[in-house]
């Protein structure tokens, strides 16, 4: 459940955006930059937290590759889109904890 979740939040939400909005951007025809926001540990891996770790990665090689295709769409078709990650310093989201104390009180476990 916590692996869904936090891949869910991470990945798939910022691939679903894109999926959303790139090709509206696209049709515009104006300058654009696509910002996903990935993560230190998405890169360097440090142990602790695997399922974080995975999800940003996972969201580093998308952001990778979408750049990748459209600077070919900038090369072929004069495409003005480009595709970013930022890496953030650290932010304390509490994204487990939440998904901890969900749980918790599903099970009607107290959740301090």
């Amino acid at each position: 459940e916590v692996v869904q979740k936090v891949v869910g939040v991470n990945t798939y939400g910022p691939i679903h955006g894109c999926l959303a909005f790139v090709p509206k951007m696209k049709a515009s025809g104006k300058p654009g930059l696509i910002v996903n926001t990935g993560s230190k540990q998405g890169i360097t891996m440090p142990p602790g937290n695997l399922t974080y770790n995975m999800s940003k990665a996972a969201l580093k090689a998308y952001t990778e590759g979408l750049e990748h295709e459209l600077r070919k769409e900038r090369a072929e078709f004069g495409g003005q889109l480009r595709a970013a990650l930022l890496i953030p310093g650290w932010v304390n989201t509490s994204i487990v904890l939440k998904v901890e104390k969900d749980k918790a009180m599903a099970e009607g476990k107290s959740f301090d």
